[in-house]
């Protein structure tokens, strides 16, 4: 076993059964969480339609700005382990509520896409927070790898089971096997910490203050405002081609065991992608392009994208872009998106970066919601005009990309500078 596993990463001695009973927990949530997304999607667009899901995704993130704060109050209290014992027992019974909600034909879709998405981004933190402290800094750079990979084929087979479960057992199937995911979750062995949990939660700072000395130094510094609009663009646009995907699987499905079907293949692909981007294309696209001229490939692909779906406007067609882009967006761009960051100082690094993957990322959601609501009720758009503004939020991302590559390049020579004028820095 410690043979196979030297094959993605090194693994010193009495580490690889931690190592596996973590990974063991990324792949069960990832494979659990992957029921859902299709579900949630299924639910909400048979019950309601796209717009009422833009609504739903404009909610998740006003409430995840509410519960921030107190999210971190809990963490700095209670520590990483109990809170992701916790948010798991909360899971399950929820799940289980919403599952009978569903079997009385309550109306549980729109609240249930809202708290699937608060749950997951609350899930994913405290499962990689207990990760931090579990190891070292050194160790953790060798391992984590390890266990992204697990959450990366968990997602992955979770997307192709979400398939034929839906087809096989339909909308019960789905939430079954989430909940016995997640308490599976729950069950497997958690490893003896050797470091102190409540440690790494005592680092936590207070949302509001760190919230609003990152806006400060976004606000002085042009080139994390530049990282703030890509972040936003890259949000928006990729949400409301959700939103134009969601419209026309409206059109092509009807019930929620068809709708969920097709988010379970539509995932799979997606996470299929994903994989063999993060494995073969996003380093070699890193090196042989550099970082700046990176930047520009998913914002050229969204232009010519929604430009051919303009002009051809096919639901085969749309389904194959949105595989492309999201696979992309997922392997690619998040890792240039957490490169540009390395330029900079610790301050602007930790509380610049705070602001723009919360409150930037979430505005992305906000600004679709306004978009949908002026096409549906004042502008009266049908397909072809939400496919034009993201061809225009297209134009003015590659924009802000040119901009980025012009600061980058000024970091880049400053910091040759002065690694040349004090060699030992």
């Amino acid at each position: 076993m410690t043979r196979s596993v030297n094959l993605i990463t090194q693994v010193a001695p009495g580490e690889l059964r931690p190592a596996l009973w973590l990974t063991l927990k990324a792949f069960l949530l990832l494979f659990a969480y992957y029921q859902l997304k299709p579900l949630r999607e299924a639910l909400i667009l048979s019950e309601h339609d796209a717009t009422i899901r833009s609504y739903a995704t404009a909610i998740q993130a006003l409430v995840l700005f509410l519960l921030m704060p107190l999210y971190a109050y809990l963490v700095r209290h209670l520590g990483t382990q109990r809170m992701f014992s916790g948010v798991l027992v909360v899971a399950v019974i929820s799940l289980a509520l919403f599952w009978l909600g569903h079997g009385l034909q309550l109306p549980v879709a729109a609240p249930f896409y809202i708290w699937l998405g608060i749950f997951n981004v609350f899930i994913i933190a405290q499962f990689w927070a207990e990760c931090a402290a579990y190891y070292q800094p050194e160790a953790g750079k060798r391992l984590f790898p390890l266990i992204a990979a697990g959450a990366t084929v968990g997602g992955l087979l979770g997307a192709v089971s979400a398939h034929w479960v839906f087809i096989v057992s339909g909308v019960g199937g789905a939430f079954a096997v989430a909940i016995s995911g997640y308490v599976a979750v729950w069950q497997t062995p958690r490893p003896i910490s050797s470091k102190v949990a409540q440690a790494s939660a005592d680092r936590s700072v207070d949302a509001k203050q760190h919230w609003f000395r990152g806006l400060n130094h976004l606000l002085l510094n042009p080139y994390l405002m530049l990282i703030a609009l890509f972040v936003l663009l890259l949000n928006t646009g990729n949400s409301l081609g959700e939103y134009i995907l969601a419209r026309w699987v409206e059109l092509q499905y009807s019930g929620a065991d068809q709708i969920g079907a097709f988010y379970g293949g539509f995932y799979s692909w997606v996470n299929f992608a994903t994989v063999l981007c993060q494995l073969f294309l996003v380093s070699r696209m890193i090196r042989w392009l550099g970082i700046p001229s990176a930047l520009l490939l998913v914002p050229c692909l969204m232009l010519g994208g929604y430009l051919t779906l303009f002009f051809l406007p096919l639901f085969w067609l749309t389904c194959l872009y949105k595989v492309a882009e999201n696979s992309l967006d997922y392997s690619l761009q998040n890792t240039l998106r957490h490169t540009l960051f390395l330029p900079l100082s610790g301050v602007q690094l930790y509380e610049g970066k705070a602001v723009i993957d919360t409150i930037f990322w979430r505005l992305g959601d906000l600004i679709q919601l306004v978009i949908v609501l002026l096409g549906s009720h004042w502008l009266l758009l049908d397909l072809s005009g939400y496919l034009l503004i993201n061809v225009g939020l297209a134009l003015v991302w590659i924009w802000i990309c040119l901009r980025l590559q012009r600061h980058i390049a000024l970091l880049s020579a400053d910091l040759s500078r002065r690694g040349a004028a004090d060699p030992g820095a």
